[in-house]
Formats: C-alpha cells, structure tokens, sequence
C-alpha cells in the first residue's frame, strides 16, 4: 500500500481544534500547557492563540531508578536516604491527605488552591484507578509532607506538593519524589515531574539528573484583560518610583 498522505491528519487536527476554540465558553484569559508531543500548537496559532514554550523532566520508563540514582546530584541523594531513615512513606487515595498537608504549608488565608476542584478532577482519576496521594509521617505519627500523583496510559504526572516547612528533617520532598519515580517505573509509565512554579524548584527537580524538555503552551486573552494587566503593571511602577523617591528624600 502506498504511503499514508500526511496532509489529510494535519488537517483533520485543524479543524478539530478549530472547532474547540468556538465553542469555548467566554473567558477573559486562558492558558493551556500541552505535551511535548503534542500535534496542535500550530493549529492553536491559526486560531490567534499566542504559542509560548515552557519546560518540563521527564524519566522514560526505559530509564531503570538504578540509573537516575546514579545520575542524581550527590546532595540529592544523602537527602533521599536521611529523610529514608527518618520517615515513613504510605500511599494512600485519600485527598484529605494532601488538602490537609496543604494548609500547613500554606494557610487558608494565602492558599490559592481551588480544592473543590481539585477534589472533583481527583475524584474522576480515582474512579479510574489513575491517582493517588503519597505521604511521609515522622516517627512520632506526624505528617511532614505529601504529593499527589495522576497518570493515563503513558504518563505519571508529579501533580501537587505540599510539605511542613517547620519539620526538622530535610528531604521529605524528595523522599516522596523518589518514591513515585520508583512507583511509575514498576507500573511501566514515564514519570513527568509536570513543570515548576520557581526558580527554585526547577533547580530542586533538575538535581535528579534529567534534561529539560520543551513543552508547548497556547495563550489567549481578551483585549480588556490585556489593558487591565497593562494598567496594573503601570500603577505597580508608579508605587515603586515613589516609594524609592520617598526613601531617597529621608536619606538626605
């Protein structure tokens, strides 16, 4: 048989998504992160989506724990076995686990987290036996920190982290980060460490000894959200100039 056209595919992933972004319900800004593998971003830019790349790490199942033991940075791994030592790990598909480990690192009056939604996109991925919530107690029956994990047919995604910052045993993070790299590999999956939020934890995860990968994501706002960030971001100006106009004036 002759070679499939590969024209006809592309198409069809055009007129897919742009029926999709038709059908959208109204929104003031929307932001979608992709898989490196995703086909769609052109037919997102077609669309008038703006195309921006992000990164994530990813441990293929065909790299064993072995290896990225070896590859991991050396301070990586003496945190690893002190917090092993100290800490219990224990999966579990209880969210409260996590929700609860959440307002400990982050108290309700700064945390962000929309936890009904949270509960209804775990619910479903439970119903599907695809989450769970790794947790890791102290000695004492206390619990220190905890990640929650997703996955489908390829990938196991590092979803959330929470953790007691006031704990006095480094590397529960770590500890349970490792513990779902070993726990994807023996369910035949990718591990996807799913991006970062910081500087620093991009440098915390990338000390596992992985490469970045690019990873697509599509953007698109309404003209009044644009002049709105506009203004805020002129307005934030303003108050710095004065404040440090005000600071210079009591020096002199």
């Amino acid at each position: 048989m002759p070679p499939s056209n590969p024209f006809r595919p592309a198409q069809n992933i055009r007129n897919t998504i742009a029926d999709l972004v038709q059908k959208l319900p109204a929104y003031d800004s929307l932001k979608l992160s992709l898989d490196p593998e995703d086909e769609t971003p052109f037919a997102f830019s077609l669309c008038g989506f703006t195309i921006e790349q992000a990164f994530t790490f990813r441990i293929p199942v065909s790299v064993s724990p072995k290896d990225v033991w070896t590859n991991c940075d050396q301070k990586t791994r003496n945190l690893i076995r002190t917090a092993d030592q100290k800490l219990t790990v224990e999966q579990d598909t209880n969210l409260s686990n996590y929700i609860r480990m959440s307002l400990v690192d982050q108290p309700a009056a700064n945390n962000s987290h929309d936890f009904s939604r949270m509960e209804k996109i775990f619910e479903a991925c439970k119903q599907r036996e695809q989450g769970c919530v790794m947790n890791a107690w102290d000695e004492a029956g206390k619990q220190v920190a905890s990640i929650v994990l997703v996955w489908d047919d390829k990938n196991c995604y590092f979803w959330q982290s929470a953790r007691d910052r006031t704990t006095p045993i480094p590397g529960a993070n770590m500890l349970l980060i490792w513990k779902s790299i070993e726990y994807a590999n023996k369910k035949g999956l990718t591990f996807d460490f799913d991006s970062f939020a910081s500087v620093r934890s991009a440098k915390m995860i990338a000390s596992f000894g992985q490469s970045p990968i690019a990873r697509p994501q599509v953007m698109h706002s309404s003209v009044l959200y644009k002049w709105e960030r506009a203004a805020n971001a002129t307005l934030l100006k303003i108050k710095g100039s004065a404040l440090q106009y005000c600071s210079k004036k009591k020096s002199i």
